[in-house]
């Protein structure tokens, strides 16, 4: 349990650079498609065992 929190941690810490890679490949697949966040990650109360909420609204074919 402590290895995941740590693990976590560290993606939490660099969050921006895997909502590029989130958002990219989202916008491969579903290409007219919006991606919103919700949760702490935009209240700013962030912390080891918080996850990075992520709503996306598509229509799928």
């Amino acid at each position: 349990m402590l290895d995941l929190m740590i693990k976590t941690k560290e993606m939490i810490k660099n969050h921006r650079k895997y909502l590029k890679i989130i958002n990219k490949n989202i916008k491969l697949v579903l290409k007219e498609s919006q991606i919103y966040l919700f949760g702490s990650i935009i209240e700013g109360n962030l912390v080891a065992a918080s996850d990075i909420d992520i709503l996306i609204i598509a229509e799928v074919p």
